[in-house]
């Protein structure tokens, strides 16, 4: 790819080797228009003709739809895809909603109602299309045309009204792959993060006795002894931090403070809690969430800190675990009560599942190799997202 010094007329990023102006044309008169029809969540089968809806550009937003997992019985007079419409929302909830553009990239598809579709002619390529009217100024003039306060609308008057900046077919083809080829990269890593989350919570319900039961359905080799049942105050110290007002905390302060929320709060000067304890949000709409702080920190007034009394006995990633499954069971308090809170009391007499020391080391390491995994995926997700955004912006005009 190469820069370019920015202007009206090309992007700030091009693939190599094209260097010519991008043209302006009014969007009626390198397209021709028509709409969907029928249908709603109601007609819906578990088998049959595979049909868009309107709202899955809203639930399930793709640049390319290439598998479509809905369907209806009959598709008599419906409006068929013939493998390059580019759909637009006829109505949404906002104007930045609603502009939005997918392209249809397989033949037979029943475009359902309230879809406004795009059918290019060979001038544009049907991903550019949907890209660029979904991103930069295209989407900014498709948010001015969109009409209406609680529910807004678009129609195709409105979407032939706008000025498409577009290059040569050959470079428009380029930027739809490249771009095509990242969604696809970002859908796997997504699919890979689901397929490890969704492990580790299988593997949390089996690793861990169900109620009554003094046995886990999956244990590591070696392991045949019964579990035992104990409170949280039999293993380890729960105390309550210490209120800091926000003014003195400062974002270039090295220690953390937790409250009452699910991550840390801001940055403080100075620490009232050494590194690896576990915490528990003491009262907010957060009550009952449960942290693992492997730095000191500051404990806010909101905010439970659970240390361990026998480190040779509990395994501090174990009991971490354990309590985060468990979690449910705090957020239960929260709800009798007006204001969410939860109890020291309540933190205290929490039922913990013990098995040996060794036993809990393998759990512990295990689910902590497990986090490991997720969140590496979560970064790498997060890396081509930013990427993604980022070329969005610099590669349309």
């Amino acid at each position: 790819m190469e820069s370019f010094e920015s202007n009206n007329k090309i992007p700030k990023v091009r693939f190599k080797g094209f260097t010519d102006d991008w043209e302006q044309g009014k969007l009626e008169e390198l397209a021709s228009f028509t709409k969907g029809n029928g249908y709603s969540k109601a007609d819906l089968v578990d088998e049959g003709f595979p049909i868009i809806l309107y709202g899955r550009l809203y639930t399930k937003y793709e640049t390319v739809i290439d598998t479509v997992d809905t369907f209806i019985a009959d598709n008599n007079n419906s409006t068929l895809s013939l493998g390059n419409e580019v759909i637009v929302p006829a109505s949404g909830e906002s104007a930045e909603d609603i502009a939005r553009a997918s392209y249809v990239l397989k033949k037979g598809i029943t475009l359902g109602g309230d879809l406004n579709v795009i059918r290019p002619n060979s001038i544009l390529n049907p991903i550019f299309l949907a890209l660029s009217i979904s991103n930069g100024s295209q989407k900014k003039e498709m948010m001015r045309r969109a009409q209406g306060k609680s529910v807004v609308h678009l129609h195709n008057s409105d979407l032939k009204e706008i000025q498409l900046m577009y290059p040569g077919i050959i470079e428009q083809t380029q930027i739809g792959k490249f771009f095509h080829s990242l969604d696809y990269l970002i859908t796997l890593h997504q699919r890979e993060l689901s397929a490890v989350s969704n492990f580790k919570k299988t593997m949390l319900s089996k690793m861990f006795p169900k109620e009554g039961m003094k046995q886990p359905e999956v244990r590591f080799d070696g392991f045949t002894d019964d579990w035992e049942q104990c409170k949280l105050s039999d293993l380890a110290e729960v105390s309550i931090g210490e209120f800091v007002i926000k003014s003195k905390q400062n974002p270039d302060s090295p220690y953390p403070v937790y409250n009452g929320g699910i991550s840390y709060t801001g940055f403080y000067e100075d620490y009232n809690n050494e590194s690896d304890k576990i915490v528990i949000s003491a009262r907010g709409a957060n009550a009952g969430y449960v942290n693992l702080v492997r730095k000191r920190y500051w404990a806010g007034n909101s905010c439970y800190s659970v240390e361990i009394m026998k480190k040779c006995e509990i395994d501090l990633d174990y009991l971490y675990q354990f309590t985060k499954h468990k979690q449910h069971l705090f957020t239960d308090y929260q709800q009798s009560a007006n204001i969410p809170s939860v109890s020291k009391k309540d933190v205290e007499v929490f039922n913990i599942s013990t098995t040996s020391f060794a036993e809990q080391q393998q759990i512990g390491s295990f689910f902590k190799q497990l986090d490991d995994l997720i969140t590496l995926h979560q970064r790498e997700l997060e890396q081509l997202q930013i990427v993604k955004k980022t070329l969005l912006k610099l590669m349309f005009v």
